[in-house]
Order: structure tokens, then sequence, then C-alpha cells
């Protein structure tokens, strides 16, 4: 029996992520139009709170949403934003 299991949360609270982590992350969840089986297409939560970013990394996460369909939540409470 084959189990595929994918990843729908996470939660990455209070590990002292920076505006380039969050960059980084919201380039693997973007999708690219030019190759559809590059972004992830299962994670719904990602929970960011109490870490160290900033307004700068609103960019980031504005230009992920508008492409990424599968995220349904992100938690950024209590960053410096």
């Amino acid at each position: 029996m084959q189990h595929n299991h994918k990843l729908q949360v996470l939660f990455l609270r209070a590990s002292n992520i920076t505006d380039d982590d969050v960059k980084q992350i919201c380039n693997v969840l973007k999708p690219d139009p030019a190759n559809p089986n590059h972004a992830n297409k299962t994670l719904k939560v990602l929970d960011i709170s109490y870490n160290p970013i900033t307004k700068k990394s609103v960019k980031f996460i504005r230009e992920m949403m508008e492409l990424n369909r599968t995220l349904e939540y992100i938690g950024l409470a209590k960053c410096k934003l």
C-alpha cells in the first residue's frame, strides 16, 4: 500500500525567519507559468508568525499570492510589519 503524503501545513513560528528567507519560501510557492510542475501545489497553511520579518516581505508574499491558488492562510502575527 503506497501513501502519497503531500505537505499541506507548514508552521515556522518563531524560527528567526528573515525577509530573505520569506523571499525564498515565496519563490518555491509561486507557480511558474512556463513550468507548471515547478511550484508546490499542496500547501494550504503557512504560519510565519513571531519572526523578525519586515514590510519588505509583504512584496514577496503579495507577488506569490497573485499566482498561488492553493494557499489559503498565511499567519503573520507579531511580525514587524
